[in-house]
């Protein structure tokens, strides 16, 4: 495939995808209000400029990335709002309307809802390449959520594309946010050496753009980590540098210094905790409970995290008392976000509570909550692991790869410099020998993977074709069973509305209903062919056809004592399917042959059609036929033999042995 071949390929990926975005956000409904109440924000911005009632923030070194805060409307907009025009500029509006929206469900705490909004305007700001509202305003906002729930996974997502992203625009601000996140995602994963090398990396990012905030945040980072490794000390001493550093900033509205603190003080008193001085932990408590009393801009993971860490300290110190009103306030917080983990922590340490204060009955209620929740989040966790080490060992073998390829360059080019003309040119030639067998080496692996992802998501697609199949003739059809009953029991009570022509009509639309609802449960998964297997399926498919679409279908099978696995099953009747399709749509044919043999080691499958035939190898070069490449595929993983005969003018058969022991 040529280079220009390949870049118009990535062009047409990338116009369908932002269409489909774009598509995908004109489905949100708008409430007319919000849109104008944007809109007229908007339009004001350059009067309020004049005025001098719109404060800029420089959120980070780009100048593009710059917003404009109105006093007057309460508004802030990026600074590219005062450019656009025309439909990018009523997108770039629709997009914060969208973002106003998931803003006052999440002050609701409707999470769910504000998720979903935040998630349709960060479509809109990628499809537009709005790379500041992308950046600096809807990924942070979805990760928020995401740590409301703890689901890393999907936190993990947002971060990995957003740092592609920073790093792609130059944005070291963003940068060093989303190697904090990912740093952080790792270390909650229990993998501290990765979460290292994000954590300095932060770190590296807010010492090059001289951000006191970022960097203190960056050291208080570093001395979580230590903890998770047990280093207490070095914790304590990365705690005291990040205290150093707020210490540094200036007071502004932006930054509340107690806060921070008392972010800070909490880890010193875990620190001092867990090295077993109860004593000097007490010392710091009492900032992080000021802080929390004394400002609402806490929020509500660190609140709780607050109030358990304290409880916890307190039932060390054996003051259940102490304890039990803090923990209390912890767990209902928890609770009020629905995150596992600190609800998990409050669980523990108030059975510790209560088996301190000899209420026994009230410790083993909560031992039982604590031990349940604990089992939930480990499974959770340890598949989320095994997931990303599945995807480290992917990475490492690449490297792996690229590091032989260059040590090999390596000795070519100093064998190349150290040798004759003469010897240069046999070099040369040997070179390019071997990178011809390192490409087709490569190209049939790469082959593999495809034939095996095809079959993952071929497999993926089956089983979820099922599942809606057995949930739409499950759920709608007994609801629309359910309104027919209703009806005739109507009928039954009221007989005049036998002659009411509506009524009457609507016993038949539901009639309809039914039946076309039956109909596309079968097209998605045949319940023929999982409750009766692959023989009869094929004799319905072919009954169905030979009856509805003016092409008869004849079939047959020899030696089918008993049943396939159902994978194979599955994949044999998407091959004839397609086949049969194919038929219909491009041979002009009036009949077709299916016939199934079974021998004992294999299955002969053959499809023959007195259509119009077609040229197959110039189909194949030229790849135009999807649903072949699909039968070619299937085939393939199945270590099966494809073989077509077809003139043009002369028919089309179609064999294929499939192997049973595989």
């Amino acid at each position: 495939m040529s280079v220009a071949v390949k870049y118009l390929l990535i062009l047409s990926v990338f116009i369908f995808r932002s269409f489909a975005v774009i598509a995908q956000r004109n489905s949100v409904k708008i409430p007319k209000e919000k849109f104008l109440h944007c809109k007229q924000s908007m339009d004001s911005l350059p009067l309020y400029l004049k005025m001098g009632t719109v404060k800029k923030y420089q959120v980070c070194q780009i100048e593009a990335h710059a917003s404009y805060y109105s006093e007057n409307n309460q508004k802030t907009f990026s600074k590219s709002a005062l450019s656009l025009s025309g439909n990018i500029r009523n997108s770039f509006i629709s997009m914060y309307a969208i973002s106003s929206i998931a803003n006052d469900y999440y002050m609701e705490k409707k999470y769910d809802s504000a998720f979903w909004y935040w998630s349709r305007a960060l479509d809109t700001a990628i499809a537009y390449n709005f790379g500041a509202e992308e950046l600096h305003n809807f990924r942070i906002a979805l990760n928020n959520i995401y740590f409301l729930r703890g689901n890393f996974t999907g936190a993990m997502q947002v971060s990995t594309e957003g740092l592609a992203k920073a790093e792609q625009l130059g944005d070291v601000n963003r940068m060093a946010h989303f190697n904090n996140v990912i740093g952080y995602i790792y270390m909650k994963l229990s993998d501290t050496a990765k979460a290292g090398v994000y954590f300095r990396n932060h770190l590296k990012d807010a010492r090059s753009i001289n951000d006191s905030f970022e960097v203190a945040h960056a050291l208080y980072n570093l001395g979580d980590l230590a903890i998770t490794e047990k280093k207490y000390d070095d914790a304590i001493r990365y705690f005291n540098s990040s205290l150093n550093s707020y210490n540094l900033i200036k007071l502004n509205s932006l930054f509340n210094h107690e806060e921070r603190k008392a972010f800070v003080y909490n880890k010193l008193a875990v620190c001092w905790k867990l090295k077993g001085d109860l004593r000097q932990a007490v010392q710091y408590i009492g900032a992080p409970l000021v802080a929390t009393n004394m400002t609402n801009s806490v929020n509500l993971y660190d609140k709780a995290d607050f109030f358990i860490n304290v409880g916890d300290i307190y039932n060390q110190m054996l003051k259940p008392d102490s304890a039990l009103k803090l923990l209390r306030s912890g767990l209902d917080l928890a609770v009020e976000i629905n995150h596992r983990e600190l609800k998990r922590d409050a669980f523990e340490q108030l059975a510790l509570v209560f088996l301190h204060k000899k209420k026994y009955d009230s410790a083993f209620i909560y031992l039982q909550k604590f031990s349940k929740l604990k089992d939930s989040i480990v499974n959770e966790i340890s598949r989320e692991e095994i997931y990303q080490r599945d995807a480290d060992l992917q990475i490492e073998r690449q490297q792996q790869v690229q590091k032989i390829a260059l040590e090999r360059q390596r000795i070519w080019r100093n064998i190349i410099i150290c040798m004759s003309v003469l010897m240069l040119l046999i070099v040369i030639f040997l070179y390019n020998r071997y990178q011809l067998k390192q490409k087709n080496r490569y190209q049939r692996e790469l082959n593999r993977q495809h034939v095996e992802l095809f079959n993952a998501i071929a497999a993926a697609q089956e089983q979820e074709r099922k599942r809606i199949a057995q949930d739409i003739h499950d759920s709608l059809g007994s609801v629309l069973s359910a309104a027919k009953l209703k009806l005739v029991e109507t009928k039954e009570l009221k007989p005049e509305l036998g002659k009411d022509e509506k009524f009457i009509s609507s016993i038949n639309l539901l009639d309809e209903a039914s039946a076309e609802l039956r109909s596309i449960s079968h097209n998605i998964m045949p319940a023929t062919l999982s409750k009766l297997g692959l023989l009869p399926a094929l004799k319905n498919l072919s009954e169905k056809i030979s009856s509805a679409k003016g092409l008869q279908v004849h079939f047959s099978a020899h030696e089918f004592e008993s049943r396939l696995d159902e994978q194979t099953e599955i994949s044999i009747y998407r091959i004839v399917l397609e086949l049969i399709n194919n038929i219909l749509k491009h041979a002009s044919a009036s009949k077709a042959l299916v016939q199934l043999v079974r021998h004992p080691d294999s299955i002969n499958i053959t499809v023959e059609d007195n259509g119009k035939g077609f040229d197959f190898q110039k189909v194949l070069a030229e790849k135009k036929g999807i649903g072949l490449g699909n039968i070619h595929s299937r085939v393939e993983y199945m270590k099966g033999i494809l073989d077509v005969d077809t003139l043009q003018g002369r028919g089309t058969t179609v064999i294929i042995d499939i192997p049973l022991e595989r």
